[in-house]
Parts: C-alpha cells; sequence; structure tokens
C-alpha cells in the first residue's frame, strides 16, 4: 500500500481526525497557558497534608524580611499557577496555599491564589504600608504612591509604598490571609486586619480577608525586648509570676467555634459572636485573671475548612486582654484522620503572644499526645522602686502553685502521663498544696459506684468509653493533686469529692462555654466557665463557676474536710498511737525471686547519702546491680556529685541497660522492678519510694544513721 494510499485513508476517518485536532488544541492551550504563568497540575495538594511553621512576630523582626508586592493568580481548575514574573533577583515570591474561593456557592472555571513578595530589608526599593482589594480601578487616595494590579473588571489590588523608609511608620513584614464571617477577628497584637472581604468574582459562602503585620522601626526593639522576655524565659522555663496574693485561673473548655456564624438546626441558630462577647465579659467581670486553659474542643471541625482562622476567632478575646493561656485538645477540634491537623494547630497557637503551648519540634515524644505542660507559679516580691525583678533570684525548682495541662488524646490518658506527673512533682515540697490538673476527658472516675458527695449540676450519667486505667487517679492524688478538671460533658459541671487512700481530691467539670455547642438534655443550658483562685496567704484554693448573669456554687477546692491539729494535741502523749512493726525479713518470706546473690538497683540519692554517711558502697554492695541511666543522672546534678558519679561508674559495679528513652532513672529503676520482682531497690528519695511501694513484694533499701535498712513490710501483706 503507497504512502498517498494510507494519508488519504487517514484523512477520511473522522475519528482520527477529531483525535488529531484534541491533541492539537490541547497542545497549543497548555502552551498559551504556560505563556500565561499557568501549568499543568494533575493532582490538587490537600489542606494540611504535610507539618506547617509559623513565625513568631520576634521571629518575623529578626528575619527582617519585607513585604514587597502582592499578587493574586487566576488558575484554570485542573491547572496550577506559576508564581508572578520575578520583579529582583533578590526577591522571593511566596504562595499561600489555600485557594481564595475556599467556599464557593456557585460554579466556577477558575481556583485564585495569593502570591507574598519579600524582600530582605536591605535589598528592599520600597517599603510597604497598606495592602486593599477594591473594586474600583481608582487608588484609594491621592496623596500616597501607589502601586496597582488589576486582577478582573471588579478586582485590584492597590499596593501603598515609600521609597524610603522612615522610623515612625508601620511597614508591612509579613502578610495572611483568613476566612470568615462579620464576627471573625485578628486580635494579635501589631497585625492589622481587613474587615472587608477580598472581592473576588466568585460567590462564596464565607469570604477572604487579608491581615498585615505592620511594625516601625523604632518599634522593633520594644517588641522584641517583651517578646524575648517571654519567649526566652517565662515560656521556654513554663513559669508565670504574680505579686499579688491570688492567684486567679479561668477554665475555658468546648467552644466549639466554627468559620461560619454558628449551627443551626432548623429555626433554631446559636450564634459564636455571643460565646466571643460572653468569654470577654466573663473576664473582664471576674477581673485580675492571671491565666486562661482552654481544655479541649476549641474549635469544631466539622465547620472549618481554614484552621487558623477558626483558631484565631475562638481566641480573640484571650488576645485581646492580652492575658497568658495554654490549650489542650478535645475531641473536635482536630481531624482524627490527618494528624497534621493536631500538629499544625499546635504550631499555630505556639507561635501566638502570650501562649504558653510550644512548637511540636519541642514536644516530648515519648508521651501521648502533643499537649503535656506543668506551668510553675511563683509569687514574686515587689520590685524595689526603679528595679525591676531580676527571674534569677527564682529557685524554678520551688514554685508555690503548679498547674499541670495533659493531652487526653482519644479520650485517654496513659501511664507516660502518669510519669511525667511524678516528675514534676517529686521534688516540691510536701507543705506545697496548691496543684492543679487540667485535660479534656473526663477519668472513668468521674461515674463513681457509690453514693456520693458534690456541688453543681450532674446530668449527663451515660458510661464513658475511654480505655483510661482507673488507677491513674491514684498516681494523680500521690502526686498531691488537690483537683482535677475536665470538660467534654457539656451539662455538666459539677465538683464530686472522691476519697482514695485516705486523701480527698475533687473531680471537677467545667460546663460547655461555647453556644453553637449541643446540649441535647437541656437547650437552655446556661453557657458558663470555672474560676479556680489560688490565695497564698490563706493558704486555700478555691472555684466557682461564671455565666453571663452571675457567679455560682462557690466551693473550697483545698483544705477540704480537714482540720490541722492544734500545738495540745502534737503535745499530748495520750494521742500518740503505737504503730505495730512488721519484719522487713517477710519480704524475702513472700517473694521467693529474692534471693543470694542479691541484686540492689541503686539511684542517685541513695550514693549522695552514702557519701554523707561514709558508708563504703562498693564493699557493702560488691554484687548489686543498678541502670545505666543513673551516672547520666548523676552527671545531670554537676560538680556537686562528682564522687556520686565516680561510685556509679566504678567497673566493678554491672550496669543494666535501660529499654526507655532518655535519662530519668527513676522511671528505668521502676519500669525494671515491675517487669522482673528479683530486685531490692536502693533509695533515700521519697517519691521514688512511693511508686515501687506500690509494687508488692519489692524491698525498699535505704540510708540509715550509719548503715543501710530495710523497709517493713506494708500491712497489705
Amino acid at each position: 500500500m503507497s504512502f498517498r494510499s494510507t494519508t488519504g485513508s487517514l484523512l477520511r476517518n473522522r475519528k482520527v481526525l477529531f483525535l488529531l485536532f484534541v491533541g492539537l488544541f490541547f497542545t497549543v492551550t497548555v502552551h498559551t497557558l504556560h505563556g500565561q504563568g499557568i501549568s499543568v497540575q494533575y493532582r490538587e495538594v490537600a489542606p494540611h497534608s504535610s507539618v506547617l511553621s509559623y513565625a513568631t512576630v520576634s521571629q518575623t523582626i529578626v528575619e527582617n524580611n519585607l513585604v514587597t508586592d502582592v499578587r493574586i493568580q487566576k488558575c484554570l481548575k485542573g491547572f496550577s499557577c506559576s508564581a508572578p514574573a520575578q520583579g529582583s533577583p533578590k526577591s522571593t515570591w511566596n504562595k499561600i496555599e489555600t485557594k481564595l474561593n475556599l467556599h464557593p456557592v456557585s460554579t466556577s472555571f477558575y481556583n485564585y491564589y495569593l502570591y507574598v513578595e519579600k524582600t530582605h530589608a536591605s535589598d528592599a526599593s520600597r517599603y510597604v504600608t497598606d495592602i486593599q482589594f477594591t473594586p474600583s480601578s481608582k487608588a484609594p487616595s491621592d496623596k500616597d504612591k501607589w502601586l496597582s494590579h488589576k486582577v478582573a473588571n471588579s478586582l485590584y489590588i492597590w499596593i501603598n509604598y515609600m521609597e524610603a523608609a522612615d522610623f515612625e511608620t508601620p511597614i508591612v513584614r509579613d502578610f495572611n490571609l483568613l476566612f470568615g464571617v462579620h464576627d471573625l477577628k485578628d486580635a494579635r497584637q501589631h497585625w492589622k486586619y481587613t474587615p472587608s472581604p477580598i472581592p473576588l468574582p466568585v460567590k462564596q459562602s464565607i469570604q477572604p480577608h487579608a491581615s498585615m503585620l505592620a511594625i516601625s522601626i523604632n518599634d522593633e526593639m520594644p517588641i522584641l525586648n517583651k517578646a524575648m522576655e517571654f519567649e526566652t524565659v517565662l515560656k521556654k522555663n513554663s513559669f508565670v509570676t504574680t505579686v499579688e496574693p491570688k492567684f486567679k485561673i479561668v477554665q475555658l473548655s468546648d467552644l466549639h467555634i466554627g468559620s461560619d456564624q454558628g449551627r443551626c438546626e432548623g429555626d433554631n441558630c446559636k450564634f459564636d459572636s455571643q460565646t466571643l462577647e460572653f468569654i470577654s465579659s466573663a473576664i473582664e467581670t471576674e477581673g485580675d485573671v492571671k491565666l486562661v486553659v482552654v481544655t479541649g474542643d476549641i474549635i469544631d471541625m466539622g465547620r472549618v475548612k481554614h484552621l487558623e482562622s477558626a483558631i484565631l476567632k475562638a481566641l480573640s478575646p484571650i488576645l485581646e486582654l492580652k492575658i497568658p493561656f495554654v490549650i489542650t485538645f478535645g475531641d473536635s477540634d482536630w481531624d482524627w484522620d490527618n494528624y497534621h491537623t493536631k500538629i499544625n494547630i499546635s504550631n499555630f497557637v505556639a507561635s501566638l503572644p502570650n501562649c504558653y503551648n510550644k512548637d511540636i519540634s519541642q514536644a516530648d515524644h515519648r508521651m501521648h499526645g502533643v499537649t503535656n505542660y506543668n506551668i510553675k507559679v511563683f509569687r514574686e516580691p515587689p520590685a524595689s522602686e526603679g528595679n525591676e525583678f531580676d527571674y534569677n533570684q527564682l529557685d524554678l525548682g520551688n514554685p508555690d502553685a503548679i498547674v499541670t495541662i495533659l493531652d487526653s488524646e482519644y479520650a485517654q490518658v496513659d501511664a507516660t502521663q502518669s510519669n511525667f506527673m511524678y516528675r514534676v512533682t517529686s521534688h516540691l515540697r510536701d507543705e506545697m498544696e496548691h496543684r492543679l490538673l487540667f485535660f479534656h476527658y473526663p477519668l472513668p472516675n468521674f461515674r463513681p459506684d457509690k453514693e456520693f458527695k458534690l456541688i453543681g449540676s450532674y446530668n449527663e450519667k451515660h458510661k464513658l468509653e475511654t480505655p483510661t486505667d482507673r488507677k491513674f487517679l491514684h498516681d494523680a492524688i500521690d502526686c498531691g493533686y488537690k483537683a482535677i478538671s475536665v470538660g467534654h460533658e457539656h451539662e455538666n459541671d459539677a465538683c464530686i469529692w472522691k476519697e482514695e487512700k485516705n486523701k480527698n481530691i475533687l473531680l471537677c467539670y467545667s460546663g460547655i462555654t461555647g453556644e453553637s455547642g449541643i446540649t441535647r438534655l437541656d437547650e437552655q443550658y446556661k453557657r458558663r466557665l470555672r474560676v479556680f483562685e489560688i490565695d497564698f496567704d490563706k493558704n486555700q484554693i478555691l472555684s466557682w463557676k461564671r455565666t453571663k448573669e452571675q457567679s455560682l456554687d462557690p466551693q473550697a477546692i483545698w483544705p477540704i474536710g480537714t482540720k490541722k491539729k492544734t500545738k495540745a494535741e502534737k503535745d499530748d502523749p495520750e494521742l500518740t498511737k503505737q504503730v505495730p512493726q512488721v519484719s522487713s525479713a517477710l519480704f524475702f518470706q513472700y517473694n521467693e525471686a529474692i534471693k543470694p546473690p542479691y541484686q540492689i538497683l541503686l539511684d542517685t540519692n541513695f550514693f549522695n547519702f552514702s557519701i554523707q554517711k561514709k558508708i563504703d558502697i562498693v564493699r557493702g554492695l560488691m554484687d548489686c546491680l543498678y541502670a545505666k541511666c543513673i551516672p547520666s543522672s548523676s552527671t545531670k546534678l554537676g560538680p556537686k556529685y562528682r564522687i556520686a558519679l565516680k561510685l556509679a561508674k566504678d567497673p566493678r559495679i554491672k550496669r543494666l541497660s535501660c529499654s526507655h528513652g532518655g535519662t530519668y532513672a527513676d522511671d528505668c529503676l521502676v519500669n525494671r522492678v515491675m517487669q522482673h520482682k528479683c530486685y531490692i531497690v536502693a533509695t533515700n528519695d521519697a517519691d521514688l519510694k512511693r511508686r515501687v511501694r506500690k509494687i508488692p513484694g519489692i524491698p525498699i533499701m535505704g540510708v540509715g544513721a550509719h548503715s543501710y535498712v530495710v523497709e517493713r513490710l506494708p500491712d497489705v501483706f
């Protein structure tokens, strides 16, 4: 067959002609679009498909990059936008990955993306002072210099700039894209939020808004000094100070904030604006609030596409009042199928001013969850006139109160968090009773199986679906916490008296704060928050709830039902009870695994006491065994304990490897004796003794006056 006849038959085939035409059209279209800055995209990147980082204001100032231009790229769906043409080789275009038409209500063939050009201050040729998005082709004013970009017939970008910077005019350092309705706020200090939406030529249910970080050169150092004090001292070391005799904490829970106005069921609507107004007015009414603890469900993932906008909206009352705060997670404020949402919320919240949350990179990844913190409270003496308080004077190991926050991820707190509680309380003074514990999901102990006392409402009594061990409460009591306060159950706000091991603890609910949260039992249930007040002078903790109208149910958290002994009672010999002693040898009868050669686990504390009492460890305990993390723990204690470290590294003493990460000797010792009950634990550490006593059959050896002593067998045996 000739070439001519083959070509003729192909041309007569309409299907072939159609395919050739489509191919040619596609090639020309792609070439044309590419020339306009548009390239083919075969898949769209899902939001929060990777870990995001967020800069604090101080980091942005230090980096010294300025916003020098802003563009909006119109992109055919199925295609991605290329960055605008490079204006300067020293500038870079940064794409905001969230599309502007995030909430469309009409069909469109296009997506819109915003690009921000950043230039280092030393290389900038213009200094932007304002950015506006208007439907008009006319400049917003005639007095200033404006750079304009047309996006569509109804959308123009106007950039106000100076050719030379002065020291007083705020210069735009960063640009954020936010999504919301009339109740959206960006209350971050130094951020300029534009209430008017960006007028895209696409109908949307929720509009995009611009927010700019603008700071003058004169304001740089004051902002840095203040931010660095908080970030490098208070936040880094997790403490807060007060000169007042009282320290007031507000607990918010279950705000359920969304990107829209609120939640509607038929004609019955609940609005987020009412939640924000209530929080603001309640905190102002309380007055002198030192710390806000948010115990989960701060936003409602079902009503949120842009997490950062909803978080800023929810926290706007706290940010406006400039109160230090910390948050932990609940059930509805992150996507359980996409863990990146939780990580990115953590990172974003950590970048906010006065927030004690830390970047995910600083989290202890051995622990359950990501928001586990212990905030120490110090009542500092007033500084002398003309002087500032010196934080170096604080004994960081000796706070006046602690506020511990845990992450009840997947409706659970676990043993790793118990170990955390023991670590943060082990060195506290016994007389320091001001200890509070917060998380979102209630313990199973919040459903008492017998009669119990309470103050407040206890309406939700369904079974709690949680894998948390009921013994977690015992650990909290052993660590000296006086109250555990949670959220989750919207229509419970009671504090339940719980007595365990002859000690009292209060199990408290905060009640629901958010109007948009669901209340099934009582639709008119009034929103509320819980207040804790620590009184250092009176050595007491009080609590109450606050609704929009009033405070209610005031009660004592500590002391509760306790009576201190009078001096006469202490000195009365007839009141002294004779306690029968049980032979320590019964340990060896009870636990047959303990037999010669005896294996003894020694901790750092035991070494130090042995040296003080001049007891020869090596000669007395030639066959002893202990965990290798003891030398690491001794090293941390510094030169004062170098003799103990030298003994710990003696080659005649055998070292056992540890399966756990880090160098927490107590955890290693406890884990080992739980797995192998053939050891005697040698320690003078009161906290470690308390933990080991829970393990049946394990003897505890301590350093006495001039010799070692084995504790008697507990009465339970």
